[in-house]
């Protein structure tokens, strides 16, 4: 098969929103895979590395063109899954052995004597900086990197950041709105490099590398005002700053009359629902320590994050009584066991301003609150997220509001 044939409009988002003005192909991948496609038609088994691929339109339009044993990093765990999915609906029609993808994390294995490199570039220069790092130094000397992205998002800081990293950095013409950055000869400083990554046998670095690991780009900022240090791995929510929702927020959260009162002796149970860096998830262990916190997000930046804020502030004494996770939402929580949830949840989905995604993160709330439970919510006040949430969990009430955002406590009625 070949791209001109490619079924791009039978890739689907699920288990992410669906809607009209949404896709799960765009421009950018097709202008990637045809600038790509002769390194591609060259690589043998393994050679082919994939970063960032949103719903698997890069990894599968690689395999088609012959691509085998892609390794493949995706920091959302929904992408993930969506992947699975179109590989499952379309393996048999593209004709595709079982082993045709894996995914990886994101340490040198992903990147160890890769030749090809497809990648979409991120918004986060810190996070374009790291996977330039890792490639630069662990894949072949002879690797292509191919970086796209929607031109209006594209900088000329992408470009500098690459050519810190690569000898040689080219543009491609755009396309559809589209263009591609072209790295090649990468700089090595020599500092870090693996056994094995300049072709000997002497096969593949562990995984996680604790060397080369996200940890190893963390950032940190203390906030006075919170006493709290808020740390970040590129490409977590807010770069470690606080969020000024999340602010704004924090003091309704620190209140103890805004939350929910259990039965004498009995384990409360909160969740950061899209803990980001995990400050939600300090306050809650540092101002209300019977509660059993669990953070959770679907992205594998922000739970790497989410656990550096914690052992940051000493806040991993509590043991057990503190969870982390990287989820489609609450997928992993059992329904009616949570009392309390906190959430900032989204506007938009990539470049598309939609109430989709906080109107899906409700919906799981609501399925996992208990009766009496309490949903405490920071969103933009010019949002209808009001009447979502007295729809779908039930009583809501505004806590606080400024210029800019309202908080909104709402408690879940009875199941019944």
């Amino acid at each position: 098969m070949n791209l001109a044939t490619f079924p791009f409009e039978k890739l689907r988002r699920t288990p992410d929103i669906e809607a009209p003005n949404l896709f799960a192909a765009d421009a950018t991948d097709r202008l990637l895979l045809d600038l790509a496609a002769p390194a591609i038609a060259d690589a043998s088994p393994g050679d082919v590395v994939v970063v960032g691929d949103r719903y698997g339109g890069l990894t599968l339009g690689a395999a088609a063109l012959e691509a085998r044993q892609i390794r493949v990093h995706q920091d959302s765990y929904t992408s993930e899954l969506a992947l699975v999915s179109n590989c499952r609906r379309l393996g048999v029609e593209l004709g595709l052995p079982a082993d045709v993808y894996e995914n990886r994390d994101l340490d040198v294995s992903l990147f160890n004597r890769a030749r090809v490199v497809l990648m979409q570039l991120p918004k986060d220069l810190r996070q374009l900086e790291h996977w330039a790092h890792l490639v630069s130094h662990y894949a072949d000397p002879s690797v292509q990197v191919f970086a796209g992205g929607r031109v209006k998002h594209m900088t000329r800081a992408m470009n500098e950041v690459l050519e810190r990293h690569f000898g040689s950095v080219t543009a491609s013409l755009a396309r559809q709105k589209s263009r591609v950055l072209i790295a090649a000869d990468p700089l090595r400083s020599g500092e870090g490099v693996v056994a094995g990554a300049e072709g000997d046998d002497e096969g593949e670095p562990e995984a996680g590398n604790a060397a080369q690991s996200r940890e190893s780009h963390l950032s940190e900022h203390y906030d006075s005002d919170l006493d709290l240090w808020v740390c970040s791995t590129p490409g977590s929510f807010a770069s470690g700053k606080v969020d000024i929702g999340t602010r704004f927020l924090i003091p309704f959260l620190e209140d103890r009359v805004n939350l929910p009162e259990g039965a004498e002796g009995a384990e409360l149970v909160a969740v950061d629902l899209g803990c980001g860096t995990g400050l939600l998830t300090a306050v809650l262990l540092r101002d209300h320590p019977d509660y059993h916190v669990i953070a959770t997000d679907r992205s594998a930046a922000a739970v790497a994050s989410t656990r550096a804020t914690i052992r940051r502030n000493d806040l991993d004494k509590f043991g057990e009584s503190v969870e982390v996770r990287r989820d489609h939402g609450l997928s992993q929580q059992p329904d009616t066991t949570v009392d309390l949830v906190v959430c900032n949840p989204p506007f938009h989905s990539e470049a598309a301003i939609t109430t989709a995604a906080s109107d899906a993160m409700f919906a799981e709330a609501a399925r996992v609150l208990k009766p009496g439970g309490v949903v405490l919510t920071v969103f933009n006040s010019h949002l209808p997220h009001r009447r979502a949430l007295e729809r779908m969990i039930g009583p809501t009430v505004q806590l606080g509001r400024n210029t800019k955002f309202t908080v909104t406590r709402s408690v879940r009625g009875s199941l019944g």
